[in-house]
């Protein structure tokens, strides 16, 4: 206790021996040193660092606040007191902002100004209405304690780990300014300071020498801090620069393997004269010079540039813009042969000079093979439109994509109308769905030759054969038909059938015919005679030859009418309107029975699998005497079966099978099919006939 009392007595003494205006004064020159340093410091590292303008403004505000007080008693009270405290308020307030500028966490410092208003109102209240120093000295103690905080706050928690590693020095100072104040508050509020701020207690030296010390500290921490910052900032430009020069290496290493293993033409030209700088491997296989040769000429002596107007014209272009990317250009090379590449150039600048960057993509067999392409091209229009046979192309919906010339003759319309039309427009037996099942019977078994008919623009419709194939362009399935009008082979055709029903009429139905005169004359005799069995007999053989000429006449009658409808084939409903016509008439019952849908059947096998039943049919019409028929059709996915059975006498077929010509007809439709065509029969058990064949 006796020390303390020591203590306190010789810093009354000594503090008593020192003017407050002297204290005060010296606090200003203090200053005024702080605020040289902050000034060199924001002169320096104005442009690198954010925030320095504001702790300038800090120190110079706090500077000319100390020169009022101390200014007391020759300058009114509003400018000693109240404008002087103020300044110290809000220098603090942009010391916070340069602060928060520095270490970018910057906030807005309106509450604060509104602080500093009422700060003001509140001093001059203490100075002009009511004077108290005590209130005063409160006042401003408050006012140090709000801002200080904030800026201690800001850098002891609001910054990350790194800045705050930096700034807390800083931070510690600035709360030491709040402790300062608020033992000023303290002390004041037990020791009362008078109404005399330069005969105060000897407490406000103290606090006054205490403060100036504090800015001194500051001011060197900031100093630190910036230092700090500069070490910081050159350790990362030293790390930047290494980084840069690092990336910079694997850049060159990166060009330069791209240049030297390029396939492409790589050049690096004056843009002046055209003085090659460097060139790669691509180039001398594209021009043919070594790169010694390239490299001691020019572009120009070369004579690399086909037309010599076309290097002006690209230096122009690269002038303007500063690049071309694939414009296509001639080149010449050592041999004087002719060569197309795509060039593309850039200005780049090398030792303060201009010069081109320049790659040439080599497109000479492109272009060739173009030409050849187009000239291929030609020849196959030129070819398709002097066919006689008509050339279709259409898309899987059935729409005409192209059209011959041919095929637009044989149908009446002008190229135009008929691209406008689709197959099912001009094939009066073909649906949208018909087409489409026909399409993706293409798919699976391609190319494939059937007959249709067409329909002129004037209606009048004619047979035709088409060969059809589906092709693919530009990755979309195409169908592509080549059509014959065969109205002429098909009353050729007719002629012929006409022509065989004649000779079979004269060979079968006339030679029956005949046997039932002979018979008739011969049982006229027999009955004369009253021979009643032989005439019987006779009568049942003449019974037997009318049946057989009724049978045969009716199987000619059905294949005449067959062969002038000229339409395509619908298996099940020809077959019902065969049996109905000749089988049944003939008194022999028979039936179809269907398993599977026909849809799983491709349209293009309707006619051979029509065809191979018909010569089975019409076998057992000739040769079986068969009382009954059955026809099987299992039509199921990925398989069809085909059976004509029936029960008459049979045969051994071992032996020569009846109606040959019939069995190698269904045997060659059973082979263009891929099937396999079995005939199963023994006497007097009947015939069975058996196709089947596997669906892709």
């Amino acid at each position: 206790m006796g020390a303390f009392l020591l203590i306190k007595t010789g810093w009354r003494i000594i503090l008593l021996m020192i003017d407050m205006r002297t204290l005060i004064f010296n606090y200003a020159i203090s200053n005024a040193v702080c605020v040289l340093v902050i000034a060199l410091l924001w002169m320096q590292n104005r442009a690198r660092f954010a925030g320095l303008g504001f702790w300038l403004a800090d120190f110079v505000l706090q500077f000319f606040g100390i020169v009022l007080v101390a200014l007391r008693g020759f300058i009114p009270d509003f400018f000693s007191m109240v404008v002087s405290n103020a300044c110290v308020f809000a220098g603090t307030i942009l010391l916070i902002d340069g602060l928060g500028r520095f270490t970018d966490k910057r906030t807005s410092q309106i509450r604060n100004y509104i602080l500093l208003a009422i700060f003001i109102c509140v001093h001059g209240y203490f100075v002009f209405i009511q004077p108290n120093l005590l209130a005063r000295n409160v006042n401003v103690a408050v006012g140090i304690i709000i801002t200080c905080s904030q800026a201690a706050w800001l850098l002891l928690f609001r910054v990350d780990a790194r800045e705050r590693a930096i700034m807390r020095w800083v931070g510690y100072i600035l709360l030491a300014f709040c402790l300062v104040a608020a033992g000023r508050i303290f002390l004041d509020l037990f020791v009362n300071p008078g109404d005399d701020f330069f005969h105060s207690t000897v407490f406000e030296g103290l606090f006054i020498v205490i403060n100036q010390t504090l800015v001194i500290i500051l001011t060197f921490g900031l100093f630190l801090v910036v230092n700090r910052r500069l070490v910081i900032s050159l350790e990362q430009d030293v790390l930047e620069r290494r980084r840069v020069e690092s990336a910079l290496r694997l850049s060159e290493e990166r060009f330069f393997k791209a240049f030297h293993s390029s396939p492409d033409a790589i050049t690096i030209t004056r843009m002046s004269d055209g003085q090659m700088v460097e060139v790669n491997e691509g180039f001398s296989r594209l021009s043919g010079y070594s790169p010694e040769e390239a490299l001691s000429s020019s572009t120009i002596t070369l004579n690399f540039w086909a037309n010599p107007k076309d290097r002006e014209g690209c230096v122009a272009a690269l002038r303007q813009d500063q690049r071309i990317h694939n414009a296509e250009y001639e080149f010449r090379n050592r041999q004087g042969e002719i060569l197309s590449g795509l060039y593309s150039g850039e200005i780049i600048q090398l030792n303060d000079e201009s010069h081109i960057l320049s790659v040439v993509h080599d497109i000479t067999e492109r272009k060739r093979a173009e030409h050849a392409l187009v000239e291929s091209e030609e020849r196959f229009r030129t070819l398709v439109e002097q066919a006689g046979d008509g050339f279709e192309l259409v898309d899987s919906t059935g729409r005409f994509v192209d059209v011959n010339t041919a095929i637009c003759q044989m149908l009446g319309y002008s190229r135009a109308e008929l691209l406008n039309l689709s197959v099912p427009e001009i094939d009066p037996a073909t649906s949208p769905e018909r087409f489409a099942h026909l399409f993706n019977s293409l798919l699976d078994k391609s190319p494939a030759t059937f007959e249709g008919q067409h329909r002129r623009k004037d209606g009048m419709v004619f047979p035709v054969e088409a060969t059809a194939s589906i092709v693919s362009i530009s990755g979309e399935l195409f169908a592509l038909a080549l059509v014959r009008d065969i109205t002429e082979r098909k009353s050729a055709e007719i002629m012929k059938e006409r022509q065989r029903l004649a000779r079979d009429l004269h060979d079968s139905v006339n030679q029956s015919l005949h046997s039932v005169v002979l018979l008739s004359e011969t049982l006229t005799a027999t009955l004369q005679k009253d021979n009643t069995k032989r005439a019987l007999y006779l009568a049942e053989r003449m019974q037997d030859s009318a049946r057989q000429s009724l049978k045969e006449m009716r199987l000619l009658l059905y294949e005449l009418q067959a062969a002038e409808t000229g339409r395509e084939t619908d298996f099940v409903q020809d077959l019902e309107t065969r049996l109905a016509i000749v089988e049944r008439r003939a008194g022999i019952q028979a039936q179809i029975n269907l398993q599977g849908g026909l849809e799983n059947c491709p349209h293009l096998w309707n006619k051979n699998l029509f065809w191979i039943t018909i010569e089975a049919l019409n076998n057992t019409l000739k040769h079986a005497q068969a009382r009954n028929l059955e026809i099987n059709l299992r039509c199921l996915p990925g398989l069809l079966e085909l059976e004509i059975s029936d029960d008459g006498k049979g045969f051994d077929p071992a032996s020569r099978l009846p109606g040959g010509l019939g069995l190698r007809s269904m045997r060659e439709r059973a082979a263009l099919l891929g099937g396999e065509l079995v005939i199963d029969s023994s006497p007097g058990k009947g015939t069975r006939v058996r196709f089947s064949a596997s669906i892709h």
